[in-house]
């Protein structure tokens, strides 16, 4: 479990888009709450960084599951990939929401 959730998007750094996305809202948070009107250009450009993260992502994971089958026929049960919504809002929702702690922290 803990190779597919770690290998694919974090050696394809979809870590930075997910952390970018974290900072942005963040940014766009502070200067929502102070009245600016920079705030929805950070929002923009938060969610941008979350479309772009949720593209390699997907991207990783195919190219994870080409990997798998050029490697195996019958790939181990381990290495073997979740259905699409499971994928999505497991290990995407948990890489995502993991760094959050981290941009609290920066």
């Amino acid at each position: 479990m803990a190779v597919k959730l770690a290998v694919p998007p974090y050696l394809g750094a979809t870590v930075i888009f997910a952390f970018e996305f974290w900072r942005y809202s963040v940014m766009g948070a502070i200067l929502f709450v102070t009245g600016n009107n920079a705030a929805i250009f950070f929002f923009t450009v938060s969610s941008i960084g979350l479309l772009l993260a949720f593209v390699w992502f997907l991207i990783l994971i195919g190219i994870y599951a080409l990997l798998l089958k050029f490697l195996w026929s019958n790939p181990p049960k381990f290495f073997s990939l979740p259905g699409f919504k499971s994928l999505v809002i497991r290990d995407f929702g948990i890489l995502v929401i993991s760094l959050l702690p981290i941009v609290a922290i920066f």
